[in-house]
């Protein structure tokens, strides 16, 4: 009997594809680039299944095209154009919305050679001609038949356009342009999947991916990995299967809902089911080592921050203290939890005062307890805690860990003030004080000593202004994260809570503000923190939106015209 479960191919029929958040997930994406225009990056670790999640995104949006034919949805696939190059990029898109556009008979008279480029030209001519003409007049056809277009691009593995080639960094810049700031930006929205590159690149300031909201895969649910093995034997007409919870409890662990995983292990299993029992399950788990083969790559994709976390995550077994989490790690415990969740390796994060997650996927979690041996890690993170100074309130374990041992420790007078804060009160705001204000940190005029460049930490900044008075007005604060070398270190969720909460006071509701100010797309936080700065300024005379690098620092309402500094 045909066996469904084929681990190294997509899954492209419905009825295979399963989860109940990945269908969720993409229902709602096509609704909001049906309606809303949104473009997104989807990442996840390898093998994750983005590939087939993008191909259930495009039949969706085919689906929707039947009622909207105005919606042009182009699935690319990267790896069926190599030897990848821009021509073949650009020229690919423009062949595909002629077909796509040809389905419709009104555009029988389009011919194939009005729309292909110059093999020859370099990247810039090429997209200087894609832009200006061939993909222009191509979608003026469309408008004028269906009155609107939107072209949807599904880009699987996007790292191809951005790496490894001579022109990467030349194809960068020219994505930028079509996507962001080309005349044709505004009828393009593109989904884009990846992991680590992308991920890194969306987060820079210009960047082609950094007006695209994230969507992280994770691994799939126990009630997933039950659904999948149960409606899979219906199809096929194996008939039904009593997967009892111990079992289907080992087969999570085991795999993490790892797609490619879980997919190996139901491969294995097939000819052996129904039934299914714990021995059956067992005996397939030494076939299933053969995959550790695997595990390295994969493990190439964590940075240094993130098997710490994962490390700390396998020692602490199953729930974390909030208090203390957030403080060891500060705000990259959130960059690791997303890297670890999109590979499988934990799961089912609750928060209250604590957090609650499940290192799954023992697979992979005792490979990686031999590879990086717990023991090394406990002795290594044993020396750092040494360095802190004891004291019962952990804002200033933090504090002297992140901000005294890494950079103001260093600072001879820097050192002595802190000693002497620990001596007299030991109060985080008194150490904080006491560091800024003789630390040279801040200078006289009240502006961020560059000498410490981005290290001080958006808490300290939101400190300083709210509560401490250091910066006098809303919008000095806004200029303080203007400082070249300062703004790509901040914290955009600190960013965004301070501002937030000086808007509310002015009953400006900021994801409102957000959406105006930036023609219709979501703001994808931790990126992009010039813009967003930039875009919530506002004037506190008149209230006026504001660019504070316009109009030498006064308020753009030219009746009001007064210093935002």
């Amino acid at each position: 009997m045909f066996n469904p479960f084929n681990p190294y191919s997509p899954i492209t029929e419905e009825k295979f594809f399963f989860g109940e958040k990945r269908i969720e997930e993409a229902i709602n994406m096509a609704g909001q680039i049906e309606k809303n225009g949104y473009s997104y990056v989807v990442l996840a670790g390898d093998k994750m299944g983005k590939t087939s999640f993008l191909i259930r995104l495009n039949d969706i949006l085919q689906r929707i095209s039947l009622k909207k034919p105005g919606l042009l949805t182009l699935y690319v696939n990267l790896s069926h154009m190599m030897p990848l190059t821009p021509y073949n990029f650009l020229q690919g898109i423009l062949s595909s919305t002629l077909k796509e556009l040809k389905r419709d008979s009104e555009f029988n008279e389009l011919q194939d050679k009005d729309y292909r480029l110059r093999e020859g030209d370099d990247i810039k001519s090429l997209f200087d001609d894609f832009i200006d003409h061939k993909l222009k007049y191509l979608l003026r056809e469309g408008e004028e038949v269906y009155g609107k277009i939107r072209l949807v691009l599904l880009i699987d593995d996007g790292k191809h356009l951005v790496t490894g080639q001579e022109w990467s960094e030349a194809m960068y810049h020219q994505l930028r342009y079509l996507f962001v700031d080309s005349p044709l930006s505004s009828k393009i929205c593109s989904v884009m999947t990846g992991f680590r590159k992308i991920r890194d690149l969306r987060d820079r300031v210009g960047s082609p991916f950094n007006h695209m909201q994230s969507r992280f895969l994770e691994g799939f649910s126990e009630k997933d990995c039950r659904l999948i093995l149960e409606k899979s034997l219906i199809n096929s007409g194996k008939g039904e299967i009593d997967l009892k919870e111990d079992l289907l409890s080992k087969i999570h662990n085991l795999t993490g809902g790892h797609p490619f995983i879980l997919t190996n292990l139901y491969s294995l299993l097939w000819d052996k089911i129904p039934p299914l029992n714990m021995f059956t399950i067992d005996e397939t788990i030494e076939e299933i080592h053969t995959l550790e083969s695997n595990f390295q790559r994969w493990n190439q994709k964590l940075d240094a921050y993130d098997r710490e976390i994962y490390s700390y995550l396998i020692k602490q077994k199953d729930w974390i203290e909030g208090g203390y989490f957030k403080d060891k790690f500060k705000s990259r415990w959130r960059d690791s939890i997303e890297v670890l969740s999109s590979m499988s390796l934990i799961n089912n994060m609750r928060k209250d005062n604590n957090i609650y997650y499940n290192t799954t996927f023992s697979l992979f979690r005792e490979w990686f307890v031999n590879f990086f041996p717990l023991k090394e890690i406990t002795e290594e993170q044993m020396e750092i805690d040494k360095q802190i100074p004891p004291s019962g309130e952990k804002n200033i374990k933090f504090f002297v860990y992140k901000n005294g041992i890494r950079n103001i420790l260093k600072i001879d007078h820097c050192r002595k003030i802190i000693e002497e804060a620990y001596k007299k009160t030991g109060s985080f705001n008194f150490v904080i004080d006491r560091v800024f204000s003789e630390g040279s940190i801040i200078d006289r005029n009240r502006g961020i000593n560059i000498t410490l460049p981005g290290k001080i930490g958006m808490d300290l900044l939101v400190h300083l202004a709210i509560n401490r008075g250091v910066f006098q007005s809303f919008p000095q604060i806004g200029y303080a994260l203007w400082q070249e070398e300062f703004v790509p270190k901040i914290n955009i969720q600190n960013v965004k809570s301070l501002l937030g909460k000086e808007l509310s006071k002015k009953g400006i509701k900021i994801d409102e503000l957000i959406l105006s100010r930036r023609g219709g797309y979501m703001f994808n936080e931790e990126i992009d923190v010039c813009v967003i700065t930039n875009a919530i300024i506002r004037c506190s005379k008149c209230g006026n939106p504001s660019d504070i690098n316009m109009n030498g620092g006064r308020c753009t309402n030219s009746v009001c015209n007064a210093s935002l500094m």
